[in-house]
Order: structure tokens, then C-alpha cells, then sequence
């Protein structure tokens, strides 16, 4: 019989994921069940939100509600660019290029030199900059 049981195997794995998550401070939940917990605890006050301002308020000027969700965990939004290693701002947008890579605008454009295309740091295909998106944070 062997020394340790598979069902031994697979709660020594959950306890390895858990501790190794912990100790890095990150969440060992899976990123689909951490964005409807969030957006569960949100929903009830936007939707609340929504009745007191009115359906006619204008939502697209807004990067943020005008009120505090208060939710079990912090959450936030965080791109460091891997070529310039510097934190993603509005001025400074994290940029997703054709090739499924993101990087920073300001990288982007200075990898780019101007030239029409230009190949991507990561992967060997040729990129625009007017084709690559802005992302949200």
C-alpha cells in the first residue's frame, strides 16, 4: 500500500496552493469566483445608487462611483509595463497589441520609432500601434 493515499496527495496540494498564496499575499481563490463575489457585494448599492440618481445621470465622465463599496477584500486594478517596469497611470495606459501582449503606451510608442509596424518584445509578431487597444483600469 502506498505511503500516501492520492486523496492525502490532493489536500497536501490545497495546503501547498493555499500557504504558498498566503505567504505571497495573494488570493489562492480563482479569479472568476473573486470577480462575482466582488460584483455580488457591489450590485445591491449600485443598483441602489442608480434609483436615488436617477436613470438620466451621466455615467461616461465618471473613472469611479461617486460612492464607497464596501467590500470583504481590497481590490485593485494594477498593470507594471515589463519593459519599462513602471505602473500604468492614465497618462500612461497599459496598451493591448494584436498579439495578445500588453505593455505600456509610452513603450509602445518607443519601441515602435515612429515605423509603421514594428515586431513585439515578447513574440516574434509585427504590431501597430494605432491597432493595439487601450485598456481600462
Amino acid at each position: 500500500e502506498p505511503a500516501i493515499h492520492p486523496y492525502q496527495w490532493d489536500q497536501l496540494e490545497d495546503l501547498f496552493i493555499r500557504e504558498n498564496c498566503r505567504l505571497l499575499g495573494l488570493s489562492d481563490d480563482m479569479p472568476l469566483s473573486v470577480c462575482v463575489r466582488a460584483g455580488s457585494l457591489a450590485l445591491p448599492k449600485l443598483l441602489k445608487l442608480v434609483t436615488v440618481m436617477g436613470k438620466t445621470a451621466d455615467w461616461s465622465l465618471r473613472t469611479a462611483p461617486p460612492i464607497d463599496v464596501d467590500l470583504d477584500t481590497v481590490y485593485h486594478s494594477v498593470f507594471v509595463c515589463p519593459v519599462s517596469r513602471e505602473v500604468a497611470s492614465p497618462e500612461n495606459p497599459p496598451m493591448l497589441m494584436q498579439c495578445g501582449h500588453v505593455l505600456c503606451e509610452h513603450s509602445l510608442r518607443k519601441l515602435s520609432r515612429g515605423a509603421a509596424r514594428f515586431k513585439c518584445p515578447y513574440c516574434p509578431v509585427e504590431v501597430t500601434v494605432q491597432g493595439s487597444m487601450r485598456i481600462m483600469i
